[in-house]
């Protein structure tokens, strides 16, 4: 386990050919997940890399991200038996255009899951364990009980026999003992501590031109001011955390699926 650190400089990078996969383990709303996911597709943006975000919940806003944002029609578990092939199916043009495309495809999953969810239905179906290479967000909350729900869930998808190469932490402003990153059991587990976001960050961050703007379950209810923070313009902030997440998950994430083309 290494602690990221956010000074880096933009390198012409392009993905390895194959199917390039991360996807966001939390289980709870309000964990911070989908913010991770939205911050993954802005370092792919910001790197030059191109990315795709499914997700997995219908009703889920996100900072407007235009076609590249892909909304799944998977059912609940109600209607999980009335469900077609189509979708069981609803993955396969997505993968098939991030390989030709040559896109990492990020998977931000739905609130609430469990192993029986049909979520997993469609990953097999679909053949996500047979990616390239597949990566995990875990959001850590500030409680260790929703640490611990965003690392155990990893657990479900080993289940589903979708193996983790790599994955990375995302801690607001809290030490992370490397013990517990271990029960995850992938094999590279990077951290990345940012500075906490403040409300007025959070509040344009929410104000954002967005896909589903009634809801607000993109962003972490628990992050807010610190006695220790900088004062920043909200809008500072903002550029401020989009920088160290570009950094950190490009050094942890992306660098291992890239290579670098001469210029």
């Amino acid at each position: 386990m290494e602690t990221i650190h956010t000074n880096c400089t933009h390198t012409n990078l392009r993905f390895v050919p194959g199917l390039h996969v991360i996807i966001v383990t939390n289980p709870q709303k309000g964990s911070g997940g989908s913010l991770f996911a939205w911050e993954a597709y802005m370092a792919c943006k910001l790197s030059g890399l191109p990315a795709i975000l499914a997700t997995f919940d219908e009703s889920r806003h996100y900072p407007d991200i235009g076609p590249d944002l892909r909304r799944l029609p998977v059912p609940d578990g109600e209607t999980a038996g009335k469900s077609g092939i189509e979708n069981l199916a609803c993955l396969l043009p997505i993968i098939r255009e991030a390989v030709a495309g040559n896109k990492l495809l990020i998977l931000d999953t739905k609130s609430n899951f469990t192993v029986r969810d049909p979520m997993f239905e469609v990953l097999e179906y679909c053949g996500v364990h047979q990616a390239t290479s597949i990566a995990a967000l875990i959001s850590c909350r500030q409680d260790l009980p929703g640490f611990y729900d965003g690392a155990m869930a990893c657990r479900d998808f080993k289940s589903a026999n979708i193996l983790f190469d790599r994955g990375m932490v995302r801690a607001w402003g809290r030490p992370v003992h490397c013990a517990t990153l271990g029960l995850m059991e992938i094999p590279r587990i990077d951290l990345w501590t940012p500075r906490v976001l403040s409300p007025q960050a959070l509040f344009l961050l929410q104000n954002a031109p967005q896909a589903v703007p009634q809801h607000a379950d993109l962003f972490p209810d628990f992050v807010g001011s610190s006695k220790n923070a900088r004062v920043l313009r909200p809008s500072s902030e903002i550029k401020l955390h989009v920088s160290s997440a570009t950094c950190a998950i490009r050094a942890s994430i992306l660098a291992p699926i890239c290579r670098t083309l001469s210029r």
